[in-house]
């Protein structure tokens, strides 16, 4: 029996000179069973896309204050401590203040090693220095059952969600 799973994919495309943003994407589960260990179960993998669907859509529309509570424990002690961030809304506004639009977000792989799960996706945006296109990770753990955004990662290099 092959499940879907709905992922919120983002993703510009110009038709006729009109952007227009597509929302979801399915997918088969057996590319994410392909990818496990057998240690993360369907419903892990499916709440851990899950948390990351709704911090894409924070991505997408710039608005961070929901992302807030989708951050691990660790990540919101850091967050505290360089940024002096303790509220949604002070997050926002740190957030919101990069210079960085995500115009397309592609899961390709989701995999769990020991007590994380990691997705690795293809971003693709508008920044700084122009339009570009990079590989990136976002580690997950679980805190008290429910799975959260801990660290992300581009070129190697760790970043703060």
């Amino acid at each position: 029996m092959e499940k879907l799973f709905t992922l919120v994919m983002l993703t510009s495309l110009y038709t006729a000179g009109m952007p227009h943003v597509v929302w979801a994407q399915k997918f088969p589960s057996r590319i994410i069973e392909r990818t496990g260990n057998g240690r993360t179960g369907d419903h892990d993998q499916a709440s851990a896309l899950t948390v990351w669907g709704r911090y894409a859509e924070c991505l997408r529309d710039r608005d961070f204050k929901p992302c807030f509570s989708l951050l691990s424990r660790n990540t919101l002690e850091v967050w505290r401590q360089q940024y002096s961030v303790k509220a949604s809304s002070e997050y926002a506004d740190v957030k919101g203040s990069e210079e960085i639009r995500y115009t397309d977000l592609r899961v390709l792989e989701v995999k769990r090693k020991d007590t994380i799960i990691i997705i690795t996706l293809r971003a693709r945006g508008d920044g700084e220095g122009g339009k570009f296109v990079v590989d990136m990770e976002v580690f997950l753990v679980k805190e008290n059952g429910k799975w959260r955004i801990d660290t992300v990662s581009k070129g190697g290099i760790e970043y703060l969600p």
